[in-house]
């Protein structure tokens, strides 16, 4: 095998192996910091998601590593890393059906921005290949040949632990779980937990039901409808509870020592509050 078909076969198997990494530590890191406590992982739940992710990695490893040159093969592979990049902020988060082309088109407007983040990735990415390919056949150092490979995979790592939630964010999930399970337990409207009970959650009975995720949200807390303590904006956070029977409830927490403020969400509209 030519130095050529070695760097355009190693690409797409070094890509996937690369994508994997990330995929397993992106869906399960959380998972293994929040046993028993259900997570909203958009679009198709940890274990597709993570062969999604290998599959990303397999064609930019083989967009990047195929052209002759390598500045070549980062550009393409920075473009099209953006674009999935692009798409997985698309199918994340708690966003109603009326938001998602406001959605869309923020996406649109940082393609651009995205593409240039995505470049060193890409660009460490095709180094790496280029040195292996020099190397292949050599008589090397080891820690000379090896250590790109080990420094790509913990980036991989890396990169997958961003997605990590905070100390505040998995304490916020910890809670929504132990109240929504109180409140499927409960017999009977009046015995709901208060953050549960009417006004505020007109219908949680009827719009509950015992098979839910969880997603956390920092950011954009506005959508929500919730009415917000006097506390820093950093200290809030809100917790989206994903029915299996489409529908949703948001809880604000702001704070170890206030009960959480729920809301259906989307808010309810006149006509279906009981």
């Amino acid at each position: 095998m030519s130095d050529t078909a070695f760097r355009r076969w190693l690409g797409p198997i070094f890509g996937l192996v690369l994508g994997l990494i990330y995929g397993f530590t992106t869906q399960y890191a959380n998972q293994f910091a929040l046993p028993g406590v259900p997570l909203y992982q958009p679009p198709f739940g940890p274990m597709l998601n993570t062969a999604l992710a290998g599959g990303i990695g397999l064609v930019l490893g083989w967009i990047t590593g195929w052209p002759p040159t390598g500045a070549v093969g980062w550009i393409y592979g920075s473009i099209v890393a953006a674009l999935f990049v692009g798409i997985g902020l698309l199918v994340s988060g708690s966003t109603p059906a009326e938001m998602r082309m406001g959605k869309i088109a923020t996406t649109l407007f940082l393609y651009i921005p995205l593409t240039g983040m995505v470049a060193p990735v890409l660009i460490f990415f095709r180094w790496t290949l280029d040195k292996l390919q020099l190397h292949r056949g050599r008589r090397i150092n080891f820690f000379v040949r090896i250590w790109r490979t080990v420094a790509a995979l913990a980036m991989a790592v890396g990169l997958g632990m961003i997605s990590f939630l905070p100390v505040e964010g998995r304490d916020a999930l910890q809670r929504m779980d132990v109240l929504l399970q109180a409140g499927l337990q409960a017999a009977s409207p009046e015995a709901l937990p208060v953050p549960l009970q009417a006004p505020d959650v007109p219908d949680f009975l009827g719009i509950s039901s015992p098979n839910y995720e969880l997603a956390w949200e920092s950011r954009s807390l506005e959508r929500f409808a919730i009415p917000r303590p006097n506390r820093p904006e950093y200290e809030m956070s809100v917790v989206v509870a994903h029915f299996d029977n489409g529908r949703m409830l948001a809880c604000l927490y702001a704070g170890a020592d206030l009960e959480a403020e729920c809301r259906p969400y989307p808010p309810l509209g006149a006509q279906e509050v009981p």
